[in-house]
């Protein structure tokens, strides 16, 4: 396993706290995750050093992945 997720671990419950602050559906959280790069989400994370920011980064990264690849798209069809 990657040293990077070792690390840090995104679940699927990051993935519906960052639904949820879209106001988006939660419910499409699994299938989502499922189309997520994890190492990239992992390495915002580590960029900071306090857990709080690590959190915020790696969800804004999360984000920024599922506006620019559509997700919620993917994953309704």
């Amino acid at each position: 396993m990657n040293a990077l997720l070792m690390a840090w671990e995104t679940t699927v419950e990051d993935v519906e706290n960052v639904l949820r602050s879209m106001g988006k559906s939660e419910g499409k959280a699994e299938g989502i995750f499922d189309e997520l790069d994890c190492e990239e989400i992992a390495e915002a994370a580590l960029t900071e050093t306090k857990f709080e920011k690590q959190v915020a980064a790696a969800y804004q990264e999360i984000e920024n992945q599922i506006r620019e690849d559509n997700l919620l798209l993917s994953v309704e069809g």
